[in-house]
């Protein structure tokens, strides 16, 4: 099965379950369709084992090519391409937002609420970011080091810093809002 969003929310996403493409679509012959040559489309990718989770199970390759020479048959994977411009902190290390949310359906069973924290965490990778450096402490980031709030989101104790909270909050919402309504 392959998942598509709009590619500024979610790149293209493949599953492979023990061994095998769902719906016969490996991301070669997407690249193939479009008259995209292989080796030279963007990297890196992600095999990641699709019942683990905090950066675990998750394995790395420069092109789509070589993402079946990672793949162990009696395992079930989810298969993405790296989205071009990551969300980076001020360091240049690639980051990304643990937000919270609880979506409640009405008794009615047609309407929902959204309730959102508010505050919710900064996971940032070890190193700098780099497309071409496929190190797990370049490309993972599982490191929750900064809690941030709505109003607030430098903590002068941590060394990583990311100002970009306030503006990032109502657009995850909004986010959040978008993929409910076109789930």
């Amino acid at each position: 099965m392959q998942f598509t969003g709009k590619p500024s929310i979610m790149p293209p996403t493949f599953v492979v379950q023990n061994g095998i493409w769902q719906d016969g679509i490996h991301p070669r012959s997407l690249f193939n369709n479009q008259n995209n040559d292989l080796e030279h489309c963007d990297g890196p990718w992600f095999v990641k084992e699709w019942d683990k989770n905090g950066g675990r199970g998750v394995l790395r390759c420069r092109t789509s090519s070589e993402i079946d020479s990672l793949i162990d048959p009696s395992t079930n994977y989810v298969v993405q391409n790296h989205i071009a411009n990551p969300l980076l902190t001020r360091q240049g290390q690639k980051c990304h937002i643990k937000f919270y949310s609880l979506l409640q359906c009405a008794e009615d069973g047609v309407s929902w609420s959204l309730h959102t924290c508010k505050d919710c965490f900064l996971c940032v990778a070890s190193n700098p970011w780099d497309p071409n450096d496929l190190d797990y402490d370049t490309q993972i980031t599982t490191k929750r080091c900064v809690r941030l709030t709505k109003d607030e989101a430098i903590d002068p104790q941590n060394p990583i810093q990311w100002d970009g909270w306030p503006v990032a909050y109502p657009q995850c919402r909004r986010g959040v809002i978008h993929a409910v309504q076109t789930a």
